[in-house]
């Protein structure tokens, strides 16, 4: 007996002291904060995602580089025209958030208008709105606050002194609601609109001065919002009297004046142009009829518009080669 009090004595001495071992894993050790447990949202590059997947689908010939400057550079798509005496070149301009081989219209005017003897260039241009989920409001945390496994029974209400937690704010096991980060400010619509046409422009002017096929005859082709992009572009005069403008599905972005654009339209004058547009939208309808009278204004004969109804499956592969013949036989219609 007297050996084994002997024994347990020692042993207080050499076992770890309480609370080291014998207890949860995690018990009495001082717990990181919320802030270093949640895991941070990467930033993602959409735009990036997007090109590197169209990469994967087009032929490496197609994929031309143009610098900007010594440092940066843009992606464009080119073919070249199948005929011993060329037509001239497209320049295509997609339309906001779409890469150069957008399906819905300008791949198949791309890709199938080398066959009649024009060639294509088109342009990956920097997205006016972000691609991906929403920019996030709230500083990073778990959704889920930690619960008590063993709530106390809930205590009958009474006054502020029967309920001393009360009195304290949520001292007493009340966890305080987190404050909501304020949302971002959003920058002035009209200066994100100017400071996109300086991006926009300065990718246009590189494409123009590519000499990647014979520049006498050129066309500017138009989809979506593009038109805004270079509006007080071709309003200076930047663009040939005689050279044809198309434009695809117009949309008008953040920012931008659809009166502007008309204004601007009507005092081209006698520009060759073509303008397809959704019938089936009202928007889209009603700012059609607005162009088709400033073009009565402006004495232009040479504007001609075009409904079209937006497909799907099969269909969308029918529309894409009406598309293509009309614009083809309009621009032969042209000489």
């Amino acid at each position: 007996m007297k050996g084994l009090l002997i024994a347990l004595f020692l042993l207080a001495f050499i076992l770890p002291p309480v609370g080291a071992a014998g207890l949860p894993p995690g018990f009495g050790e001082e717990e990181e904060s919320e802030e270093d447990q949640a895991p941070e949202r990467a930033d993602v590059n959409y735009q990036q995602l997007q090109l590197n997947a169209l990469l994967k689908q087009v032929d490496d010939q197609e994929v031309l580089y143009l610098p900007l400057d010594e440092d940066r550079e843009f992606l464009t798509l080119q073919r070249q025209g199948l005929s011993a005496n060329p037509k001239g070149r497209l320049l295509l301009l997609p339309a906001d958030g779409q890469h150069p081989d957008n399906p819905l219209g300008l791949a198949s005017l791309r890709r199938q208008l080398p066959d009649y003897g024009w060639s294509t260039l088109a342009l990956a241009l920097p997205n006016y709105k972000p691609l991906g989920p929403p920019p996030r409001t709230l500083p990073p945390g778990p959704l889920l606050t930690r619960m008590d496994n063993n709530p106390e029974p809930a205590e009958d209400e009474g006054s502020e002194e029967e309920n001393p937690a009360s009195a304290f704010g949520g001292a007493f096991g009340e966890e305080e609601e987190e404050e909501e980060a304020p949302p971002p400010e959003r920058a002035d619509p009209a200066e994100r609109l100017a400071e996109h046409r300086v991006q926009i422009l300065e990718r246009v002017e590189a494409a123009l001065a590519h000499p990647f096929a014979d520049p006498s005859r050129q066309v500017l082709v138009l989809q979506g919002e593009s038109l805004f992009w270079i509006l007080p572009w071709l309003e200076e005069g930047n663009w040939p009297a005689r050279a044809p403008l198309v434009l695809l599905n117009l949309q008008v972005p953040e920012g931008a004046d659809l009166q502007t654009a008309i204004r601007v339209l009507q005092e081209l004058g006698r520009q060759p142009l073509l303008d397809i547009y959704s019938s089936e939208q009202p928007a889209q309808a009603r700012a059609a009829e607005e162009r088709r009278r400033a073009y009565l204004r402006a004495g232009n004969d040479l504007a001609v518009q075009l409904p079209v109804r937006q497909e799907t499956g099969v269909a969308a592969r029918g529309m894409n080669t009406w598309l293509v013949q009309r614009v083809e036989g309009w621009l032969r219609s042209l000489n």
